[in-house]
């Protein structure tokens, strides 16, 4: 899995998910809880300018390079997936076949190189979640007042 995405080579299609609750209050009558829920998806990271003009040239010339080669604080880098009707197995892709009007910042993803891999990590992802509100559960448990006290 690479799920270190300083391992993460440019341009090279990944499998990407992400899932994580955040209690957030919408309004002053209803509390909600808020779920980041982003299934597997197939894309590649590039970085901005790709969107902005460079097209394929740019991408081409750096197909392969870890993205740890590269400078992250004045460049920023962005997954984005393959559209709905893409067929391909991310050999041979352009820009024609990229969604970038779904781009997210590479750091909101967690990526693994297969789709198996991808479920694996999704599912832990939410495993991590459901983990850390039993914790809360327990804690809560544990302030009530027992009976004969």
């Amino acid at each position: 899995m690479s799920d270190n995405k300083n391992e993460l080579l440019y341009g090279v299609p990944y499998w990407g998910c992400g899932f994580e609750t955040n209690s957030r209050k919408i309004n002053s009558y209803q509390n909600t809880t808020f779920t980041y829920k982003k299934e597997p998806v197939f894309g590649v990271v590039v970085l901005i300018e790709y969107e902005q003009g460079y097209g394929d040239k740019a991408i081409k010339e750096r197909i392969g390079i870890p993205i740890s080669k590269y400078s992250n604080h004045w460049r920023p880098f962005y997954f984005v997936p393959f559209k709905k009707n893409y067929k391909g197995n991310g050999k041979n892709w352009t820009d024609k076949e990229l969604a970038f009007s779904k781009r997210v910042e590479m750091r909101s993803r967690k990526y693994a190189d297969t789709y198996e891999k991808c479920i694996e990590l999704y599912n832990g992802l939410i495993d991590d979640e459901v983990n850390k509100h039993k914790e809360i559960i327990n804690e809560l448990e544990s302030y009530k007042i027992k009976k004969g006290n």
